[in-house]
């Protein structure tokens, strides 16, 4: 997954990853993994407030990427378990990933004073910061398109995208979904017949989610 959700940082890449926790002194070995990973700390450290959200931006981009590839496995049956916990898996990534599009939005409006709030930075829940963004920002939401790139690999024009994919209203909803089926309920829920989802629904919101991941602007 590629692409940032501001206008400003749309032709730039996301290349690699960056650890927040480790210092150098725990990195051992002059390898190439290791000067990179002293790079990374570097701009972490000392790069503009932009670069570093552009940074972490990219770093929420690559983990969606990684949970959306467990839920492709869920769909495509290659996960050997009871079907039971298969659907549990599959909903509590699509639920990680409802809030990790969440921060993203929150993290690429960060330039918007509200948005380091002391409520904001501390929030998780993905529809309290949709709400949160959307009466700061009507328009916060992504904009699925496709990158353009020239010959040095640099993005030149962003093209949107028509297909359908996961609006800001239907994230609110999958996030509902998600928890409802994660939770066992009460003893009278239990008691009753439990309709499971199809696979196909879990399939539909991962094709969803795979348009708005695969170039993001706004």
């Amino acid at each position: 997954m590629s692409g940032c959700g501001r206008r400003g940082m749309r032709r730039r890449r996301c290349n690699g990853n960056w650890q927040m926790t480790r210092s150098r002194s725990q990195r051992a070995g002059p390898t190439k993994r290791t000067a990179r990973r002293h790079r990374d700390w570097d701009v972490l450290t000392t790069s503009s407030p932009s670069s570093r959200r552009f940074r972490f931006y990219c770093d929420l981009m690559e983990e969606i990427k990684n949970r959306g590839e467990v839920v492709r496995a869920v769909v495509r049956r290659r996960i050997s378990v009871p079907p039971i916990v298969s659907l549990e898996l599959a909903y509590l990534q699509l639920r990680m990933v409802c809030e990790l599009i969440a921060l993203a939005c929150l993290t690429a409006h960060g330039d918007v004073p509200e948005t380091t709030s002391k409520r904001l930075t501390k929030a998780y829940n993905a529809d309290q910061i949709m709400k949160a963004l959307e009466h700061l920002h009507p328009d916060f939401h992504p904009i699925p398109g496709r990158q353009v790139h020239d010959q040095t690999g640099e993005v030149v024009e962003v093209i949107p995208v028509d297909e359908p994919h996961l609006t800001k209203r239907e994230l609110q909803r999958l996030y509902g979904e998600c928890g409802d089926f994660l939770h066992r309920g009460n003893i009278e829920q239990l008691m009753k017949v439990r309709r499971l989802p199809e696979v196909s629904e879990i399939d539909t919101w991962f094709k969803k989610i795979t348009v708005v991941g695969s170039d993001l602007r706004a």
